[in-house]
C-alpha cells in the first residue's frame, strides 16, 4: 500500500553534511535538506548507492541466517532474498572505515518506499538501515542519536521523548508555537559532552499506524519554522518522558532511573529490526558487537546528561502537555 515516499532515487547524486561529524554522500533523496550541501573534497562518512540486483556468490560468503551473508575477506555483509517474486539486496561495506557503502538494489528501493518494517526478519527498512549505520559511526566518534524532539527556550533545551506515538511531534511543535522557542527536531537529536545538535527531518503525522504499515503525512520543519530552527544548543536541559495515562501529572526522577529510561528508548532506536545484522558483527570486527555498542551508548550519554533535570509527564490527552508546562515554566 502506498504511503509515502520518504526517500527517492535521485538523477544527481546528493551531499550531506551533519554536523561537519557524518558526511554522506548519495543516490537517493534521504529528505535530510537542512544538511544538504556542495560536495566537498573531504571523504564521504557513508556513500548509498543504487545498484543493479546481483545474486549471492556463495563461494564467497557465508550465510548466517535466511538471507543474509557476509564475508570476512571483503568486509561485507549481504542481504538477498525474493519477496513474491521480487528479488531485492542491499550491502554494507566496512562499515568501521570512512567511506563506507551501503548499497541497495532497485529492487529494494521500491520496496522500502511502502513498507516500514518488512515481514522478514533478514529485509530490513532503508531508514533503519541508514540510522543504524550513522549511530554506530557517530558513536565510534563519541557522539550518539538521543530520541526525542527538542525546543530552545531561554536558553534552556527542552527534550520530549517517549515511545512511537506518546506525542513528541505534537508537544514539540506546539510549545515551539506557544511559547516562541526555538525548534531542533521532532524525532532526534545529535548529542556529545558538549553540545545538542539539531536534526529535522520532515515532521511526521500519524494518521493510522499498523504492525507494519504506517500512513503519515509530512512538513518540512524549515520551511514550517523558518529562522527558528536551531543548530546547537549548550547548557541547561530539562528532558520530559511522556506517557498517555488516566492521571495528570509531573514529577521528577533522579538521574539515574532518566538515563535508563533514555538507554531503554534509544536501544529501541538503534536495534530497529536490525538485531541479525548486530548479532553477527563480532563475526567480521571481533570487539564491535550491539553490548559494545549499548555500552558506548550509555557512557555519552551519562556523561552528557549527568546535570539534566528528568521528569515524567503524563495525561489522558497529549493536548494537555502544553498547559501543564506553561505552569512549569511560569510562562
Amino acid at each position: 500500500m502506498a504511503i509515502f515516499e520518504f526517500h527517492k532515487a535521485t538523477n544527481r547524486v546528493l551531499f550531506y553534511n551533519l554536523h561537519d561529524i557524518i558526511r554522506v554522500k548519495s543516490d537517493i533523496d534521504l529528505r535530510l535538506n537542512y544538511f544538504q550541501c556542495e560536495e566537498s573534497s573531504k571523504e564521504a562518512d557513508l556513500i548509498i548507492k543504487i545498484v543493479d540486483y546481483r545474486p549471492i556468490d556463495k563461494k564467497k560468503y557465508q550465510q548466517v541466517a535466511s538471507g543474509l551473508y557476509y564475508s570476512k575477506a571483503a568486509n561485507s555483509i549481504v542481504s538477498n532474498m525474493s519477496i513474491l517474486g521480487l528479488k531485492v539486496s542491499w550491502e554494507i561495506r566496512n562499515i568501521l572505515s570512512p567511506g563506507t557503502e551501503l548499497r541497495v538494489s532497485k529492487s529494494y528501493l521500491f520496496l522500502s518506499k511502502y513498507i516500514l518494517i518488512f515481514p522478514v526478519s533478514s529485509v530490513h527498512n532503508l531508514i533503519g538501515l541508514f540510522r543504524m549505520i550513522l549511530q554506530i559511526k557517530m558513536l565510534l566518534k563519541n557522539y550518539s542519536f538521543l530520541i526525542g524532539g527538542c525546543a530552545v527556550l531561554n536558553g534552556k533545551s527542552i527534550i520530549f521523548t517517549g515511545t512511537g506515538g506518546s506525542g513528541k511531534t505534537l508537544t514539540t511543535i506546539n510549545f515551539v508555537e506557544a511559547y516562541g522557542a526555538d525548534f531542533m527536531s521532532d524525532d532526534f537529536l545529535i548529542i556529545n559532552k558538549d553540545s545538542f545538535y539539531s536534526y529535522p527531518t520532515p515532521l511526521k503525522f500519524r494518521k493510522f499506524n499498523l504492525d507494519f504499515v504506517s500512513c503519515s503525512t509530512f512538513i518540512n520543519p524549515v520551511k514550517k519554522f523558518k529562522e527558528k530552527v536551531k543548530d546547537q544548543a549548550k547548557g541547561e536541559c530539562d528532558i520530559y518522558f511522556l506517557e498517555l495515562s488516566a492521571s495528570q501529572f509531573i514529577k521528577d526522577i533522579s538521574a539515574a532511573e532518566g538515563i535508563r529510561k533514555l538507554c531503554n528508548l534509544n536501544n529501541r532506536a538503534l536495534l530497529y529490526f536490525n538485531e541479525r545484522i548486530l548479532s553477527f558483527l563480532p563475526y567480521i570486527y571481533g570487539d564491535l558487537s550491539l553490548l559494545s555498542l549499548q555500552k558506548k551508548q550509555f557512557e555519552i550519554l551519562t556523561d552528557s546528561l549527568k546535570n539534566a533535570r528528568f521528569f515524567i509527564i503524563s495525561s489522558p490527552n497529549t493536548a494537555d502537555y502544553i498547559n501543564m508546562l506553561k505552569k512549569q515554566y511560569a510562562i
